[in-house]
């Protein structure tokens, strides 16, 4: 795919006409791109419009945002009392794992077959070169299960049994 970019300018910005004569705010900008930009499909687009953000475009993204933290607070104290088990379903992320199952559209089935072995929960780690789960036991049963689900699309993985740092980082003084 080849991308080409190109600046749109904007338009002159004219003072508001005041009293009842003040037009309502453009929120939408037709635009041409000189050279297009070429999408996997091979087509050609060299128009398009670009659209301002509206006051929903930044509450929506928010809520999510908000939901998310209200998990790391939740997750964070549920390994502060070690009950483990109340650890299923608060790693369903609404933030960057939606975007990034597009590149692994495999993401669910690969979680829910660690989880149907034994996982407490999964995730979609970083930018999405690996998918984690959280098991106390059967870590080997459930490092199977989802490297089954990639190797039934005949996609080959490697698996890896991590043992949690439960002292964290430490500064020796020396």
């Amino acid at each position: 795919m080849r991308r080409t970019m190109a600046s749109v300018q904007d338009p002159p910005v004219a003072a508001a006409p005041a009293g009842p004569e003040r037009r309502n705010l453009r929120t939408e900008f037709a635009f041409e791109l000189p050279r297009g930009f070429v999408d996997e499909a091979g087509v050609t687009h060299s128009t398009g419009v670009m659209r301002l953000a509206t006051a929903r475009d930044e509450l929506v993204p928010l809520r999510d945002a908000v939901e998310n933290l209200n998990r790391v607070a939740l997750i964070t104290s549920i390994f502060a009392t070690g009950d483990y088990s109340l650890l299923r379903g608060l790693f369903d992320d609404k933030l960057h794992q939606p975007y990034r199952k597009k590149l692994i559209p495999m993401l669910d089935e690969v979680i829910a077959g660690g989880v149907e072995a034994g996982a407490l929960a999964g995730w979609l780690s970083g930018s999405g070169a690996s998918i984690m789960c959280l098991a106390e036991q059967k870590e080997k049963a459930v490092a199977e299960a989802m490297a089954n689900v990639f190797a039934k699309q005949q996609i080959r993985c490697e698996t890896h049994v991590l043992i949690a740092d439960n002292d964290g980082t430490r500064v020796k003084r020396g």
